[in-house]
């Protein structure tokens, strides 16, 4: 459990290397996602509402009746347009983290720039968004069965969000299995099979992302850190702990092969000798 550890050294060393594709693609991300935000809550409101309610806001200090004044200023008809932005928004970002996924997992072994983050949209961008939908709703199915009983038991609640926490190792190595190059279903297999495998280890780095997105509550550096350094740092991690174990059982299998070959060899060496023995002396017999 504790070898979780060794890889956050190292993958800071590729944070430092890679910092400006890393923090470019963040950034990208931040940008693009805001603006489909900003899109959706102007599609809500209107703009003419938007600053009626900003110059309110401004003269004191605070919203009187928030409930009340959101219920006036939204604009029930394009809530249609609201979901549109909201939707395309959820969409592109998706496609766009396969991209700083790309930069994490390529990052690991070289220095990469902003090309790798577009390439790995364009290659397997459309992968990623069907592996992390189908990841999406598996945890949406799971999450509806176990609310039923937390319906008629709120104790319960606590135990389900326990319970999803508890199954996430089994899905947490998906993102770098799909950007190495797997199929959607290839990538849940091997994310499964590795979930299993390395449990603990999994769980540990699990428990550490939630303790460290608890730096969120410290108002604006706390979440600068989390989403400049904190959340590349553990996707970084995710990365090289995935290439680490998942090229553990293919040199087993080279050494395997590289061992059996040699054997073969001095098999056939042997043989050689054995037959070279044994016409040397049929030749001296014939001789004598």
């Amino acid at each position: 459990m504790v070898k979780i550890f060794r890889y956050f050294k190292k993958s800071f060393e590729v944070y430092k290397r890679n910092f400006v594709p890393i923090i470019l693609s963040v950034l990208l991300i931040g940008i693009i996602c805001g603006l489909f935000l900003v899109l959706s809550i102007f599609a809500l409101f209107g703009p003419k509402n938007i600053n009626t309610m900003t110059e309110s806001y401004m003269m004191l200090g605070e919203f009187t009746d928030f409930e009340q004044e959101f219920s006036e200023f939204l604009n029930l008809q394009n809530v249609g347009l609201f979901l549109l932005f909201m939707i395309l928004g959820g969409i592109t970002a998706i496609f766009l983290q396969s991209g700083f996924w790309g930069i994490c997992f390529h990052g690991i072994k070289k220095r990469v720039t902003m090309k790798t983050f577009f390439t790995t949209i364009r290659k397997r961008g459309i992968s990623y968004f069907s592996a992390i939908l189908l990841v999406l709703i598996i945890f949406f199915v799971i999450s509806l069965l176990l609310s039923l009983p937390a319906t008629i038991f709120p104790l319960f609640i606590p135990i389900t969000l326990i319970i999803l926490i508890l199954i996430t190792p089994f899905f947490i190595l998906i993102s770098p299995a799909v950007i190495s190059g797997r199929s959607v279903i290839e990538s849940l297999e091997q994310s499964f099979k590795l979930g299993k495998k390395y449990y603990f280890d999994l769980i540990l780095l699990i428990i550490l992302i939630y303790l460290f997105s608890l730096v969120n509550f410290i108002p604006i550096i706390g979440s600068l850190l989390s989403y400049f350094l904190i959340s590349p740092l553990f996707a970084l991690v995710i990365c090289s702990f995935y290439i680490d174990v998942k090229q553990k059982p293919e040199t087993q299998i080279k050494t395997k092969s590289v061992q059996k070959k040699g054997t073969k060899k001095l098999v056939k060496k042997s043989k050689q000798k054995r037959a070279d023995k044994s016409n040397r002396k049929k030749l001296k017999g014939k001789r004598k």
